[in-house]
C-alpha cells in the first residue's frame, strides 16, 4: 500500500513536520507563526503530475476528487473552454469578461488564494467547461486548499440525503456532507436537465456554505428565472448568492452570412436606370 492521506487530503500522514491542513507551526520562528509545509506541497505536485510517484496515491486522489486521469494536470488555456467554433456566436465583450475572470479564479488557485464571494459561469451551450474546472480543482489542491468533488446535483442530493437520515455519515462516502459544506474550493455543475427541485440543492448548499464563509463556484448549462435568482446584483458580492459571468449571444444575422434573408427588388424610373447604366 502506498503513502495515505490525511482525511483532508491536504497532508500526508508520513509528513516529518505532522503538519495540519498543508501548515505547522514552527517553534523556530518569531511569534511560533503558521508555516507551510513545502514536504506535503511538493507530494501534492507529484501526485496530480506523475502516476509513477505513487500509483496508489494517485489512484485514490482521483477516486476523491472524481477526476478523470486525463485531466488531472494543471495546464489551463481559456481558447479551449470557449473554443473559435464557438466564439464567433458570441458578443466579444461577454467573451473578453468571462475569459478574464476564469483567469483571474486560475492565477490565485496557484497560490492557494479563493475569492470573497460565490461564483457562477454561464459558459453557453457549446463551451467545454472541464478544460476550466480541472485545472482549478488541481491547482486549488496543489496550493493547500481543501477541495470537494466536483458536485452534480445528484451527489449532492445523495450525501444530504445521508447526512439527514443517519446520525453519522463519516464512512458512508468518500465525501460527507458535512464536508462539502466546509471544505475551502466546492466546484458545482447545474447539468441542462436541472429540475426546480434541483436547482435548490445547489442554492441550498451554497447556503450553507456562506455560514461558514466559504465561496462555491457554480458552472451552469441550465437558465431561467430560477438560476437568476441565485445571482447577486451588480456590485454586490455574497457567499450566498453567486456574482455572475455570462456570455451573451448575438444575432444569428450578425454572424451567419451565408443565410442572409432574401433582398426585395429595388424599383428605378428609366431615367435613373439609364443615369447608372450610362445609356444617353
Amino acid at each position: 500500500m502506498g503513502t495515505e492521506f490525511s482525511k483532508n487530503l491536504v497532508s500526508f500522514k508520513d509528513c516529518p513536520h505532522k503538519c495540519n491542513d498543508g501548515y505547522y507551526i514552527d517553534p523556530y520562528k518569531s511569534g511560533n507563526k503558521r508555516v507551510e509545509c513545502s514536504y506535503c506541497r511538493d507530494k501534492r505536485r507529484e501526485v496530480v503530475s506523475s502516476n509513477s510517484v505513487d500509483k496508489d496515491l494517485n489512484e485514490t486522489l482521483k477516486k476523491v476528487l472524481l477526476l478523470p486521469e486525463v485531466l488531472t494536470g494543471t495546464a489551463f488555456d481559456a481558447d479551449t473552454v470557449l473554443p473559435d467554433y464557438f466564439i464567433k456566436t458570441l458578443a466579444s465583450t461577454s467573451v473578453v469578461e468571462v475569459k478574464k475572470q476564469m483567469k483571474s479564479l486560475i492565477d490565485d488557485a496557484i497560490v492557494g488564494e479563493l475569492p470573497n464571494h460565490s461564483i457562477m459561469f454561464n459558459f453557453g451551450k457549446k463551451a467545454v467547461e472541464d478544460n476550466f474546472i480541472y485545472p482549478l480543482m488541481v491547482r486549488s489542491y496543489i496550493a493547500g486548499r481543501t477541495v470537494t468533488p466536483l458536485m452534480t446535483i445528484p451527489y449532492i442530493a445523495k450525501l444530504r440525503n445521508i447526512h439527514e437520515q443517519y446520525s453519522t455519515d463519516a464512512e458512508l462516502d468518500v465525501i460527507t456532507f458535512d464536508d462539502i459544506i466546509k471544505r475551502d474550493l466546492c466546484v458545482v455543475m447545474i447539468d441542462a436537465g436541472a429540475s426546480y427541485t434541483g436547482i435548490n440543492v445547489v442554492k441550498g448548499l451554497m447556503q450553507l456554505r456562506a455560514s461558514n464563509r466559504k465561496p462555491t463556484i457554480i458552472v451552469t448549462n441550465s437558465w431561467g428565472s430560477q438560476i437568476q435568482d441565485m445571482t447577486s446584483e451588480e456590485g454586490y458580492y455574497a457567499y450566498n448568492l453567486a456574482t455572475l459571468y455570462s456570455v451573451e449571444y448575438v444575432k444569428k444575422a450578425e454572424y451567419k452570412t451565408n443565410n442572409k434573408a432574401p433582398v426585395s427588388p429595388i424599383s428605378m424610373t428609366s431615367e435613373a436606370f439609364n443615369q447608372m447604366t450610362g445609356v444617353r
